[in-house]
Formats: C-alpha cells, structure tokens, sequence
C-alpha cells in the first residue's frame, strides 16, 4: 500500500518544475504507514496530486520517480529500463556501461553498471528483484551476483572487483578521460595519483610515457592494479607507491610532465562542504608546484555538492598560490552514459579541468 505525504504551501513548486527531490523541511505531514525507501504519493497542502515517489529518512526526504500516478512500479521500472537502453544504444559485450543512472534516467534510487555480461545493480532490497527481473527480459545474455569480472576497453583488459571495490568496482564514467590522457602522455613522466587499480596508468603506459608512478592508499587496490598490469602484459616504466596522496603531492621532490588528480568524493554532505573546497584547492597547490613547465594537469572532483565554477575557483586559487600559470584546456565530463537531467543539476557530480602549466 502506497502512503501519503502532504506538502507545505509552496513547496512543491520545484518538484513540478521538475526537481527529483523534496527535502524533509517541505514536508507538512504524513499519512498511512511509511517506512524508509516506502512508495509514497506526494500532494500540496491542498490534496491534489503531485508525485509519486520514495520516501526516506534524511535530509533529501522524497526522491521523485514519476509526476503522474503510478498504478504498478514494475510498469515503471520496465519503461524507464527500455528508454535508458534505447538511449545508450548497441552495448559492448566485454565493455563496461552505466545503463542506469539513477536522476539522469527519471528513477531516483536505482543505479545499474553492465560490466561483459555481469551487471550489477544498486537499489533499494525491496525493488532490487524487480529490477533484476526486468532487465533479463530486455538483455537476455545478462548474469548478476559475479565477484569479480573482466573487461576490455580501449584495447586494454582490467580485472574488476564486483564485491568490494570501490562504486560498482570500477570507475566507468572516466572511461572517455582515460583515453584522452593516453594522447598527453608519449615520452611523459606521468604521475597518477589516487590511482585506485590503475587504469589511468595503464593508459599512460600505452601512451608511451616514459615513466608512471601511481600512488594510493589502498594496498588492495594496488595489488589488482599490479594484476592488470600483468593480465597486459606491461612490466616496464611503472613504479607504485602506497601512500596517503596529500602527504605525497605535499612532500614530493619529483617533477612530472603529466599529473593526474582524481581523488574520492571530498564533499559528501553539504555541511562538510567548506572544508572540501580548501581540500581540493590544496591539492591543486601541490600538483602544480611539481608539474614542469607546459606540463598538464588532470584534475577532477567526483562531489555533486561543488559544482564547476567552484571546482575552478579551486583549482585556480592553488595554481595561483603555487606560483603558476595555466591555461584550460578542455571541461572534462563523464562519458554519454552517465547522463544528468537539466532539472537536477546536482547530478553532473563528475567534472574536470585539463590545465596546460606554464
């Protein structure tokens, strides 16, 4: 049974406009049993219909999956699935997509990567089975439940950990950025830092950089770093390091021609957000001191709370304190399927800055 929940006079104005999310301030009162991640039709305070949603117990109270009725969720989930894949278009067999993507595809709370044949879908426990129910019907080839899974992309094959890296074990919306680095990096001493399990350095060491050195605090990452350089076939010009990435950017004494910043979400709340920004600013600080000049700089945020213009301010102010100059060369952005709505703008959380220091 759907519960009931009633809005305070006003507020839903941003939700017919569009906006996926209520937050629990809006909310004037509930009626009928709700639960957290419970169905719920949302109205103003005066009884007419506005949203069907999910309800939960924080901050971001109601996240909006429809603006019209909704007589059956599995009618819903099986058209929002059917318009993402037709979307997305042919998928890569041994490749890795994001065929959901939560807001960006008009379902808040469900998130599905495809990785070869293995998908791994996060949602609710309640919807997970009627997710996985219907994607079988409309990709017939396709298994769930798998630990661990390879992959080929850009020509080169990573070993993805499905049951405990990090996101759905693999960073697939930097799959364009990655092919990008490699077209920077011929005869480059290249720096790639928070590497995770390497493959911006696996790209690099194709790039035919001279040198990689890949650093991180996760010793299990870098051994399944260390397995995707040996599944390629690469040994040579690569070096890793396990250590915290500030303390390193800080304290290096070695210059680079190509550095590569892309470090976990620093703001995950919205109260922790000021401190983030001088994280992020600190970062670029020592990033630029050890780039030699016109060397390049990829820098990036993965926090939905900063947006671009503050990311760049940033960016700007730790190039500016480490007595640099640069020149933008390209915004970096996820790849196409990692689309965002116009009317949730929090959901363009990954962007990036590709600098040219002088």
């Amino acid at each position: 049974m759907t519960g009931s929940i009633f809005l305070k006079k006003g507020r839903e104005y941003s939700v017919l406009s569009g906006h996926p999310w209520v937050f629990s301030g809006a909310i004037q009162k509930k009626e009928g049993e709700v639960s957290s991640s419970d169905p719920v039709n949302v109205y103003d305070s005066d009884r007419q219909f506005v949203a069907f949603g999910y309800y939960y117990e924080r901050d971001i109270a109601i996240k909006v999956a429809s603006l019209k009725p909704v007589n059956s969720e599995r009618e819903l989930i099986r058209e929002r699935l059917s318009d993402a894949l037709l979307y997305r278009g042919e998928l890569k067999r041994d490749g890795a997509t994001r065929i959901f993507n939560s807001e960006g595809d008009f379902f808040p709370g469900i998130i599905i990567d495809l990785y070869a044949d293995v998908a791994v879908v996060e949602t609710t426990e309640r919807l997970a089975p009627i997710v996985k129910e219907e994607l079988s019907k409309l990709i017939s080839y396709v298994q769930y439940d798998k630990e661990s899974v390879l992959i080929d992309e850009h020509e080169i094959k990573y070993k993805v950990d499905l049951k405990s890296g990090q996101k759905t074990g693999f960073f697939i919306d930097q799959r364009d950025s990655r092919l990008l680095v490699r077209k920077f990096c011929s005869g480059k001493k290249v720096l790639n830092a928070f590497c995770y399990t390497g493959s911006f350095s696996l790209n690099a060491l194709v790039g035919d950089a001279s040198s990689v050195v890949s650093v991180d605090s996760s010793k299990s990452a870098l051994k399944l770093l260390i397995e995707n350089l040996e599944l390629n076939n690469i040994s040579k010009n690569h070096e890793t390091r396990e250590a915290d990435c500030f303390d390193y950017l800080a304290n290096s004494q070695d210059k680079f021609d190509v550095v590569i910043l892309d470090p976990p979400a620093l703001v995950k709340t919205r109260s922790a957000k000021k401190g983030a920004l001088r994280g992020y600013q600190s970062l670029n600080r020592f990033a630029a001191k050890i780039i030699n000049p016109g060397g390049y700089l990829f820098t990036y945020s993965c926090s939905g709370h900063v947006s671009l213009d503050e990311f760049t301010d940033c960016v700007r102010a730790g190039v500016l304190q480490a007595g640099r100059q640069a020149r933008v060369g390209k915004i970096l952005q996820p790849n196409f399927d990692h689309p965002w709505s116009l009317n949730h703008p929090e959901g363009r959380y990954l962007k990036g800055l590709l600098l040219r220091i002088l």
